[in-house]
């Protein structure tokens, strides 16, 4: 795409490659919390990309500054006179909003690491939407986090865009399910997962079971939490699967899936897939 475009004689694409060795320890999260300006303690870390930046910009006319993801938009520098797009996605304050809940329901010794975490966001998106110029658009996935980041800044330009993926709507054939039991699978070291599974656990499997005493409840997923770990040794109707071959025929041997989400927004993809799986 890049080669034709340059053919058509209209457009010199120019494509630099930021490597990923800008951490962001503990300490600069406390530190963010006390910081006049939290995203300048990052800027500091970046002065080799800000050299790199700066040659770029001497020697080529730039049209647009395109960060494809939060983090990017850290590292430059404050009020770049060029028009930049940002693609934020989601407003990360509002999902360390989810976790430090999700945490004082569940998991109380983890509420200073997570207050620590939505302090420290909360304060890095409002100095991020104050750090550039008013020629730059925000680019997110739902109107929740448009209108959860124009309370830092009611001036921000912000597009909202939704995001979609590729699915895999083939349905596999063979499986069937071998005992009855409800399916849970995702990221479950995400508040939003781990959220979901609780209540799965607490809410709505004893109603279920009242009902049908042999359903079991079958999860996978990455990053498996310690909390869900030591739930499943201790109930003898929760099957934990730490890894699976195939995820479609993991869905198909059972008889039902269910998400029961409070947290996010948007329709889950993996929703879309158990229905096309069947």
């Amino acid at each position: 795409t890049r080669q034709s475009l340059e053919n058509t004689g209209i457009f010199n694409l120019g494509v630099f490659m930021v490597p990923d060795t800008f951490y962001y320890y503990s300490k600069d999260k406390i530190l963010s919390i006390f910081s006049k300006k939290p995203s300048s303690l990052i800027e500091r870390k970046a002065y080799k990309f800000h050299e790199t930046l700066n040659s770029v910009m001497k020697s080529l006319e730039i049209d647009l500054i395109h960060c494809s993801r939060f983090e990017t938009a850290l590292l430059l520098p404050r009020n770049l006179n060029y028009p930049i797009l940002i693609d934020y996605f989601d407003a990360m304050t509002r999902h360390r909003l989810h976790e430090f809940r999700f945490e004082a329901t569940y998991s109380p010794l983890g509420l200073p690491k997570a207050l620590i975490q939505l302090l420290a966001s909360w304060r890095i998106e409002r100095d991020l939407s104050q750090k550039f110029l008013p020629s730059t658009t925000f680019s997110v996935a739902s109107e929740q986090d448009k209108k959860f980041l124009k309370r830092f800044n009611p001036n921000l330009r912000i597009l909202k865009h939704p995001a979609s993926v590729k699915l895999n709507l083939s349905r596999p054939s063979g499986a069937k399910p071998k005992e009855k039991s409800l399916c849970f699978y995702g990221y479950l070291a995400g508040a939003w997962n781990m959220d979901a599974f609780f209540k799965l656990v607490y809410r709505v499997m004893p109603k279920v079971r009242s009902l049908y005493p042999d359903l079991v409840l079958r999860v996978t997923g990455k990053n498996i939490n310690q909390n869900i770990i030591s739930l499943s040794n201790k109930t003898e109707w929760i099957r934990l699967y730490p890894t699976v071959e195939d995820i479609s025929s993991f869905v198909q041997e059972s008889t039902l899936c269910c998400f029961p989400y409070y947290l996010g927004c948007g329709v889950k993809t993996k929703i879309l897939e158990c229905m096309a799986w069947g």
